[in-house]
């Protein structure tokens, strides 16, 4: 058994120009130090589900139901796309001890996306925060996975928890 600590990475903090705009959001840390010890693995939902470099802004949204992830410019749904791709991506995603995602990201914010109410074609801003889709779909399918951010890897009282965690997998 390959007993291998896989970390799942938000593709922009590892310097790769995958945003909607084609730049990144690079996070020094994760390419000098973790990937020494650590196996990253790059994800960027965005792209999985092909929606390309650059593409236009998505967000997350709430009508009466559900959350969906939406096309800002026209609202277009793009709920069902991004859960059959992400989907697929199942058995990889069960393989990961840890993901580190971007802060904020319709996709990828940890309890820090801010969704906007959707009632017909009227939206509504809430300045409400959840988690971004992405995390949403991987907590249903992997609740075990330790999830933390960028931002609270800057905190060292946080990192320390996150770095004891993987080392207790060790």
């Amino acid at each position: 058994m390959d007993d291998k600590i896989r970390i799942g990475v938000s593709s922009c903090l590892m310097g790769l120009g995958v945003r909607f705009d084609g730049n990144h959001k690079h996070f020094p840390w994760l390419t000098k130090e973790l990937s020494k010890a650590y196996e990253l693995q790059t994800f960027c939902p965005e792209v999985i589900m092909g929606l390309g470099v650059p593409r236009p802004a998505i967000g997350l949204y709430i009508n009466e139901k559900s959350f969906e992830l939406r096309r800002n410019k026209d609202l277009e749904n793009l709920s069902e796309k991004a859960l059959s791709a992400w989907q697929a991506l199942s058995d990889e995603l069960l393989q990961l001890d840890a993901f580190i995602f971007k802060s904020k990201s319709p996709s990828c914010g940890l309890n820090s996306a801010f969704y906007d109410k959707i009632d017909g074609d009227q939206t509504k801003k809430t300045h409400q925060k959840t988690d971004g889709f992405f995390v949403q779909f991987l907590k249903e399918i992997h609740p075990d996975c330790y999830l933390i951010d960028e931002r609270s890897l800057k905190d060292d009282s946080q990192k320390g928890q996150f770095l004891d965690y993987l080392k207790s997998l060790q």
